[in-house]
């Protein structure tokens, strides 16, 4: 049987993502640190060991979801480069520990990928379903950008990420309570779930249906590519489009000067918004942090 692979994307789940896709709360030692696994002013301590030391056993295998639900695109594969594009070879601002070069030629057996995000309602089913709790939970915080936290939340940390001073760790932050602990997802329930880590995306993914897993990386790159080569965009090199080069094809921390432009939005949007007619993935660019 052939496996799928949904895209389930995490957002600010833990730090930065150490080989195999884990979160490890720092940087190889091999590059230069990104100063995740630094914080400053002070340790920060999980507050409970014993939440932490909790297992998520006997969980069960899908399909926890119906195939229209998990909405699930199979994709012929095939061969593409993968990688940074030739322009992009050499360019300083690009992380050489994000691994995206040098270009190669990848070969791609035919797979499935999910046509959404996992949004909070499909998520919430499966903690219904399972009981199944969350690595942020368990930990009893996670990291969130400064910018959507409350005054209150705000007032009460003290640390933050040294070369990154808007993540900053926020207790109770988790997948209900994207933004500390007076948040919720009451009113986003169609949006991506965030603050999930690589080992609740797995059990999400074995929980939605029979041979669920995770996309590889040349798989997910094979179909953000939209068969086209070459290209740092599916819909050219330029990531501003449009008559004035005003229009933003995705949805991404944006500035003070991109809040000029059109179709701005300040954080992350509905799984649905931007669907296309055609059959195809949505967002797999922008909209939510990847680790």
């Amino acid at each position: 049987m052939r496996l799928w692979a949904s895209p389930f994307l995490a957002a600010a789940s833990e730090s930065c993502a150490a080989d195999g896709g884990e979160a490890s709360g720092q940087c190889s030692a091999a590059t230069t640190s990104c100063g995740c696994g630094a914080l400053q002013r002070g340790s920060f301590e999980a507050p409970s060991v014993a939440a932490a030391a909790h297992q998520n056993h006997g969980l069960s295998s899908g399909p926890g979801e119906s195939e229209e639900e998990a909405g699930v695109i199979f994709m012929d594969g095939g061969i593409f480069e993968m990688g940074l594009i030739l322009q992009d070879e050499g360019d300083p601002t690009i992380f050489a520990m994000d691994g995206e070069g040098p270009r190669r030629e990848v070969s791609v057996e035919p797979f499935g990928l999910g046509a959404f995000e996992v949004s909070n309602s499909r998520f919430s089913k499966f903690v219904a379903s399972t009981g199944y709790i969350t690595e942020a939970e368990r930990f009893g915080w996670s990291f969130a950008v400064e910018a959507f936290l409350s005054k209150t939340v705000n007032d009460n940390i003290t640390q933050q990420v040294d070369a990154a001073p808007w993540w900053l760790p926020v207790h109770g932050a988790d997948w209900r309570h994207p933004n500390g602990v007076d948040s919720s997802i009451d009113d986003v329930m169609d949006h991506p779930v965030v603050h999930v880590s690589y080992a609740d995306a797995v059990n999400f993914c074995q929980w939605s249906m029979l041979g669920g897993r995770l996309p590889t990386e040349a798989e997910w790159e094979f179909a953000a590519r939209g068969q086209k080569q070459s290209r740092r965009f599916p819909w050219g090199n330029s990531m501003l489009t449009g008559k004035d080069r005003s229009t933003h094809r995705m949805n991404i921390w944006q500035s003070e000067f991109d809040s000029q432009l059109e179709e701005v939005r300040s954080k992350h949007c509905a799984v649905l918004v931007a669907a296309s007619k055609a059959p195809t993935c949505i967002n797999l660019g922008g909209t939510l942090w990847h680790s």
